[in-house]
């Protein structure tokens, strides 16, 4: 889909098209949100997952680094795709 492909070009037509319609944005905005929980909750569970104490700790590093690496992934599609005008000051999807 466009958000696990980033087909940013496709994502900002799809934000200038449906932002024209009275509540257009609201199912977007969703599905948006559930799929960047789904992928956060991924990261999450791969930690959890590590049952052993000293590997967990050796992998507080790079786990925190795929954390912030997913942040500013999507915070990069938010401000640059769901923005009007591309402003990261204007009013966006979320």
């Amino acid at each position: 889909d466009m958000i696990e492909n980033e087909e940013e070009d496709d994502m900002r037509r799809f934000y200038f098209l449906f932002s024209r319609l009275d509540d257009g944005l609201q199912n977007s905005a969703k599905t948006f949100q559930a799929h960047l929980k789904k992928v956060g909750t991924n990261i999450m569970a791969q930690q959890k997952a590590i049952k052993d104490t000293k590997k967990a700790i050796g992998n507080a590093i790079p786990f925190i680094k795929e954390l912030l690496t997913l942040h500013g992934k999507y915070l990069r599609i938010i401000t640059t795709c769901f923005t009007k005008d591309g402003d990261s000051k204007g009013d966006t999807l979320f």
